[in-house]
């Protein structure tokens, strides 16, 4: 048992964040970081605090990663690789934590509507370039409403 808490045997890790429009070549350190922290750092901090009751109770791990941790898109980088991190970390994690009889798996949603990503797919549609233009399509598809505010010819 964690204090406050009370007893449990699974945790759901779904922490995380992103930062559409960082290309490889030119990601400030600061944003490179935040992707680490906010996608990483907190799964591993959790899994650290819930461990012992976890090993305990034979418990289960279910980490939230991401489709990006599987494919490469324009300007995700960061998030990306850091997506990919939740991955490994989930499949050293699993081999780890087999013998105490914790079950560990991973669990890659897409894009989920929110209005988060409605903010995001508009800044991408109204950037140029080729890698960035397969955004528009995509963000239109994503979030529908885009389709009535996206000028791209694209999303017509």
């Amino acid at each position: 048992m964690i204090a406050g808490i009370g007893p449990f045997d699974a945790l759901l890790n779904i922490a995380g964040g992103f930062a559409m429009g960082v290309d490889a070549a030119d990601p400030s350190d600061e944003q490179w970081n935040w992707m680490f922290r906010i996608n990483v750092e907190t799964l591993r901090n959790a899994i650290i605090a819930a461990a012992p009751v976890l090993k305990q109770q034979r418990g289960a791990i279910v980490n939230v990663g991401a489709l990006g941790a599987v494919s490469g898109q324009a300007a995700m980088s960061a998030y990306g690789c850091a997506k990919s991190s939740v991955m490994r970390l989930t499949e050293s994690l699993s081999e780890e934590m087999k013998a105490a009889g914790v079950n560990v798996n991973a669990v890659l949603p897409s894009i989920i509507d929110t209005p988060l990503i409605a903010r995001a797919c508009l800044t991408l549609t109204s950037l140029s370039g080729s890698p960035r233009s397969n955004w528009r399509r995509s963000c239109a598809f994503w979030h529908p409403t885009l389709q009535a505010r996206c000028t791209a010819p694209c999303c017509q």
